[in-house]
């Protein structure tokens, strides 16, 4: 009764959060809805050289979370000097201090377990409020609703120049600490990689898992919303990890 009711009191939650969710008949995140930047502030673009690579995570005012395959260019760790990262809510656009992948990390497909990473900012962030980090595992059972974020490549082909957001569900945690999250209706594409998926507890947002991939078809620039599982880095299986290289 307690987990049923706390999983009703957190869809409601999470629904009374999406309201500022606007319809847009073009570009969006698969079947999702523009959000207003300023509610999620923590929100970053990982840009390298001119080019949107991925999404992030502040999560601290010179850390951001995001996935290990943000950092390299095909099989190549990206070199430092390549990245830059940009936060909307603040116009502020950051260097990376250091780049750091998780250890066990090796690039194969964009499911990869260990898929994880951080990175450090030069300067610090002028935002001094952040998303809290999963460490129960109420909040990754299945049937949780969680919000979805990202500016990745939308029914266009190119990326979102805005945030956008769908409601989701978890599906199930697998065996390599990944959660499988989808809803039928909308979803992730290319580009939403290392974006957060997201509860509320009261108002207080909770980062649940890091976008690493999905099991869509590559060549749609769509994506396959109805029958496609976003495949997102569980945070409380690596939340000693997160915080041991935290700043």
């Amino acid at each position: 009764m307690y987990i049923l009711s706390t999983f009703l009191i957190l869809g409601a939650v999470l629904v009374a959060e999406c309201k500022d969710l606007k319809k847009s008949a073009e570009a969006r995140i698969i079947n999702g809805e523009e959000v207003d930047v300023k509610n999620y502030p923590y929100m970053v673009k990982l840009f390298q050289g001119r080019t949107f690579n991925c999404g992030g995570t502040l999560i601290t005012q010179r850390t951001v979370l995001t996935a290990g395959h943000c950092l390299y260019d095909s099989r190549t760790s990206l070199p430092l000097e390549d990245l830059e990262v940009h936060l909307e809510a603040t116009r502020e656009v950051i260097q990376p201090s250091k780049l750091i992948p998780h250890e066990l990390y090796k690039l194969q497909t964009y499911t990869t377990p260990y898929d994880i990473a951080v990175i450090h900012l030069e300067s610090p962030s002028e935002l001094n409020t952040f998303p809290a980090l999963n460490q129960q595992q109420i909040y990754q059972a299945p049937g949780t609703a969680v919000l979805l974020l990202g500016y990745g490549r939308t029914e266009s082909g190119y990326p979102s120049s805005n945030l956008r957001g769908t409601k989701s569900f978890i599906r199930s945690l697998t065996e390599q600490h990944q959660i499988v999250i989808s809803n039928g209706k909308s979803g992730t594409c290319f580009g939403d990689s290392g974006s957060p998926a997201i509860i509320f507890d009261g108002k207080m947002p909770i980062v649940v898992g890091v976008l690493s991939g999905g099991k869509q078809n590559v060549n749609d620039v769509t994506c396959d919303a109805v029958n496609g599982q976003g495949m997102y880095t569980s945070v409380s299986s690596f939340h000693n990890w997160i915080m041991n290289n935290t700043v």
